[in-house]
């Protein structure tokens, strides 16, 4: 009964809804419980340091901000890193942000750049990596093209003053180039624009990385009218150049200016002497172990940080330019078989040893031993000449079975191998373009040049001697009493020479001068655009080697009457003053060559000062007709 009256109670309320009671609601099944999503908090970066700008500006950096620019900057990462406030008053906003945006690449330069100088990767990798950040760094300054001159010189102030190398070569780079186009040298006849100009840039003329950056444009946009303006210089002195003579006590069989043009070191039959440049002053008097044993040419290391020969008895030896004592000294195992030849690598960490046995063997400086043997599997006779490509990844030798074997560095094997034709010549001198895409080969009176890319020969042509141009796009040879230049593009001969006797050696400067030393004791110079050949005398006796130092200042004789001659060619008081020229000092002289400006009127008034503040060493070479 209870039961019943309970069922018609819920009845009743389900139908007639009681006041403050609802109705039951249609149960669903309890869903599957998830992890509620996180809460997302706006991101706030609290400000690390103040920064006080220009126009007493200033900005509250970000640790992200802080750190990308103290990544790039030596002086914020160095003498800033914990001040309480960073002052950059001479940086605008703008140009602040703009930093920030080459933050990332100017790191991954500099990383690049820095590996090279890892001695735990090979120097094959280490040039590589070099390679690598040149062609990124090229990239870098293209990119720059698109700023403004105001843009950039600003970028170029702003990274000078926080001491960011990189962006500041870089915009230097990019503004001197742009000061010789011939839009910014016509702006130099108009005396307004003129002013306005200088007086926007002239704080650039502080800057001593300018002035070299506007000599190399120079040579960039008007190489011809360049080497025409030293050759002028270089002629007024030819009747009398300033030389160093070194007396010997025996025939010189060779002269070699160390990489840096500090040294140079004169080669004997049986020994080496290192002199000092500058005071003609007999510094070492190097000597193999045993009397009267035929030594090689000496050969700087790239560094200058060594000399190596081999020894007709057997012995490899390297000492140390600074000290003259002995590195390292092995002598070959069977017999004392002789040493025909040697090579460094580009990094000046091994010496490639060919000797009588035919193994190239390679010597670790650093470590001071023999750490590989290149080896072929059928006897190729003596490994007479070797030669280290200029990139580091092969190495050359040429055998006494007539065959030319390239090697590749990186995993010890053979990838070329050129045989010549039969003959009773051996094969004397092997030499490497500076791009590292041709082999030059001396084969008694031929020089044949080897494409290595194409496996191909490129020409080949009578000859008892060669040197590469060291920007690769000529080849010199001489033959007999004659000289040739002939251009790798099309391996045509574009400049004949004949001396009275014969040319006994060639030798090319940085700055593309060929000098040449001849059987009658003459000099001559020689430049690849002109037909001018510069001819001067001194040695009573035939030349042996000429040779050149690495900034084009001296060039070296040696000679079969016991001497050898340092000769200043360029003076560097000279060249000083070229490097020293301010932005508009350069642009008027660039112009007058250029012909832009001419130099047969009188100058206008405004560009008149500028020239009468040329030195005159420089002025001298560039005479205008006074006003």
């Amino acid at each position: 009964m209870k039961r019943q009256i309970m069922l018609g109670i819920l009845l009743c309320l389900g139908v007639d809804q009681l006041v403050g009671m609802e109705p039951e609601k249609k149960r669903k099944a309890p869903p599957i419980e998830e992890e509620a999503p996180p809460i997302k908090k706006p991101k706030v970066e609290e400000p690390l340091i103040t920064a006080m700008l220009a126009d007493d500006q200033t900005m509250h950096l970000t640790q992200e901000q802080f750190n990308r620019l103290k990544a790039i900057s030596v002086t914020v990462a160095t003498t800033m890193k914990d001040a309480p406030e960073l002052p950059l008053q001479q940086i605008s906003r703008k140009d602040f942000f703009l930093i920030l945006n080459y933050s990332p690449v100017i790191e991954k330069l500099q990383n690049l750049r820095e590996s090279p100088t890892d001695l735990g990767k090979p120097y094959y990798e280490r040039f590589r990596i070099k390679q690598e950040y040149e062609q990124a760094f090229n990239q870098f300054v293209a990119n720059l093209q698109n700023h403004s001159d105001i843009d950039l010189y600003h970028l170029i102030l702003t990274s000078y003053y926080l001491n960011i190398e990189l962006l500041c070569k870089a915009s230097i780079k990019k503004f001197a180039w742009r000061a010789f186009s011939s839009e910014h040298l016509n702006q130099l006849v108009n005396q307004e624009q003129f002013k306005q100009y200088y007086q926007l840039y002239k704080q650039l003329d502080l800057l001593p990385e300018l002035s070299r950056a506007l000599v190399r444009e120079i040579k960039h946009h008007y190489p011809d009218l360049w080497y025409k303006f030293i050759m002028l210089h270089i002629k007024r002195r030819s009747k009398s150049f300033p030389k160093k003579i070194l007396n010997q006590q025996d025939e010189v069989a060779a002269v070699v200016f160390s990489p840096d043009s500090r040294f140079i070191a004169t080669g004997f039959p049986y020994s080496t002497k290192i002199w000092d440049i500058q005071t003609g002053q007999l510094l070492y008097h190097l000597e193999g172990p045993e009397e009267e044993d035929f030594i090689l040419t000496p050969l700087w290391s790239p560094n200058s940080r060594f000399i190596a020969t081999g020894t007709v008895n057997g012995f490899t030896i390297i000492w140390d330019a600074d000290t003259g004592g002995l590195v390292y000294q092995e002598e070959e195992e069977e017999n004392g078989e002789p040493v025909y030849s040697i090579s460094w690598s580009p990094d000046s960490r091994f010496l490639a040893v060919g000797s009588e046995d035919g193994i190239i063997k390679i010597v670790d400086v650093q470590t001071r031993s023999l750490v590989h043997n290149f080896e072929l599997k059928k006897d190729p006779g003596p490994a007479l000449t070797v030669s280290w490509s200029l990139d580091g990844k092969y190495l050359a030798a040429g055998y006494g079975e007539l065959i030319v074997v390239v090697w590749d560095m990186q995993t010890g094997h053979p990838v070329r191998t050129f045989p010549l034709s039969p003959g009773t010549y051996v094969i004397e001198n092997i030499s490497w373009s500076p791009n590292s895409r041709f082999l030059a080969i001396r084969h008694g009176d031929l020089v044949i040049v080897w494409d290595i890319q194409t496996n191909q020969i490129a020409t080949q042509r009578p000859a008892k001697g060669f040197a590469w141009s060291p920007d690769a796009k000529f080849l010199a040879t001489r033959f007999g009493k004659r000289a040739a230049i002939l251009d790798i593009q099309t391996w045509q001969p574009i400049k004949h020479h004949a001396e009275r006797a014969s040319i006994n050696d060639i030798a090319w400067s940085p700055e593309s001068f060929l000098a040449m030393g001849s059987e009658n004791g003459t000099v001559a110079l020689w430049k690849a655009q002109t037909k001018k050949v510069l001819q001067f005398k001194e040695h009573q006796a035939p030349i042996s080697s000429v040779s050149w130092s690495s900034d084009s200042y001296y060039l070296a004789t040696g000679s079969e009457d016991k001497t050898a001659i340092i000769w200043e060619i360029i003076s560097p008081q000279f060249m000083q003053a070229v490097y020293n020229l301010s932005l508009k000092q350069a642009q008027l002289v660039a112009a007058l060559m250029a012909g832009i400006i001419p130099s047969n009127i009188p100058l206008s008034p405004h560009l008149k000062e500028v020239y009468d503040s040329l030195p005159e060493a420089i002025k001298s070479l560039i005479v205008i007709p006074e006003g």
